[in-house]
């Protein structure tokens, strides 16, 4: 557990200044994906059931967090849930100073731009509030903002990490610390935000599994007709320094559901061997996900960044819904899984999967990256 976790303090009955990320999408003033919201009950009902009062300060994009704070009554109905439509003036204050176990939601933090100035002034403003300040959005680790970085600079006593970044944490350091090899999944369009990591580790990684977008440019480096798919010409020097480091470790597609045109209905498998020529290969076929599988048997621990295809279309979905599976039933066997990257979580979202079913499911994305590059983010300053 890390040294600044508010589980190594007594925070019973305290009044804690919760900054986290409870962002929920809205559309015609409805809220139309609660998974935030969700991620982030536990830890808010756990604080409540110890007698905590909560400030709880977040962004939401664009959107107020009227609707979420009202969700967050329905799904709390114990517990007082107020809002109010500002989140630094003395009204503010006034309203904090005789909260009793309850929960007032501050107005979305992005629509003050007095947060995005590091300043004392506003900093000591937020941490009049409150007895102890959490942070508990690795998500948002890499914003040097007042209302994360700015409480950590100037009111390092009273600011602690909550129970998501510290199980997130646990997960991470079991990769950087774990003696045993690795089996690296990686997906997606880009890679240079994955080869930091991928040369870092180059000595503890057993399999390097490539799907996605960025099969096709280690394909073609190695002489194959990808047709019309995707490739980023900026990856070339990163898919040779790849190739060259981690060889005889790399496990690449043998085939791909693919179309002639993104708008057609009708999807053909095409096998790598024969050429893709004028198609556009959209997601792994059948051949590859059973040796994707193969090179997964009797491992220990799986890290998968990136879907493995255009998910976002169902016909496309198939190659990463069935690693996922696959991964879950690793998971039940005892296998440390690894679900690392905001699309996954996305498609995982969609297709029943729960946060229970893997290891580790964060969707920090890049941040989860700097962090295993040896990254510093001003929202882990205290680490």
């Amino acid at each position: 557990m890390i040294d600044k976790s508010i589980f190594n303090i007594n925070y019973a009955n305290k009044k804690i200044l919760l900054r986290i990320d409870i962002s929920c999408p809205i559309y015609d003033n409805k809220i139309i994906d609660e998974y935030r919201l969700h991620l982030n009950l536990p830890f808010i009902q756990l604080l409540l059931e110890n007698g905590c009062s909560l400030i709880i300060l977040s962004n939401n994009n664009d959107n107020s967090l009227e609707l979420v704070s009202k969700k967050l009554q329905e799904l709390l109905p114990q517990y007082p849930v107020n809002f109010i439509n500002e989140n630094s003036t003395e009204v503010v204050s006034e309203k904090c100073v005789n909260l009793n176990n309850e929960i007032l939601v501050l107005e979305n933090v992005e629509f003050n731009k007095d947060d995005l100035v590091i300043k004392e002034g506003v900093v000591k403003f937020w941490s009049s509030l409150c007895d102890y300040y959490v942070f508990d959005a690795l998500n948002q680790a890499d914003k040097k903002i007042n209302s994360i970085y700015g409480m950590m600079k100037y009111y390092p006593d009273k600011c602690f990490y909550g129970q998501l970044i510290s199980e997130e944490f646990n997960s991470i350091d079991k990769i950087l610390t774990n003696s045993t090899r690795f089996n690296f999944i990686i997906g997606g369009t880009k890679l240079v935000n994955k080869v930091n990591i991928i040369n870092k580790y180059s000595n503890k990684i057993h399999k390097l599994i490539v799907g996605g977008a960025l099969s096709f440019e280690f394909l073609k480096a190695n002489s194959y007709d990808i047709g019309r798919s995707y490739i980023d010409n900026r990856d070339t020097y990163d898919v040779m320094n790849v190739t060259r480091t981690s060889k005889n470790k790399i496990v690449l597609p043998k085939d791909f559901v693919c179309v002639r045109d993104l708008n057609d209905e009708e999807t053909n498998t095409i096998s790598i061997y024969e050429g893709l020529k004028e198609n556009i290969g959209c997601d792994i076929g059948e051949e590859t996900i059973r040796l994707f599988k193969e090179s997964l048997v009797g491992v220990n621990n799986v890290v998968f960044f990136s879907a493995l295809g255009m998910f976002e279309l169902n016909k496309f979905a198939k190659g990463t819904v069935a690693m996922l599976d696959f991964l879950k039933e690793l998971t039940r066997q005892g296998v440390n899984t690894y679900i690392m990257s905001p699309d996954l979580i996305m498609c995982a979202k969609a297709n029943g999967f729960k946060k229970s079913d893997f290891t580790c499911f964060s969707d920090a994305g890049n941040n989860i990256t700097n962090i295993l590059q040896g990254t510093q983010l001003p929202g882990l300053l205290l680490i």
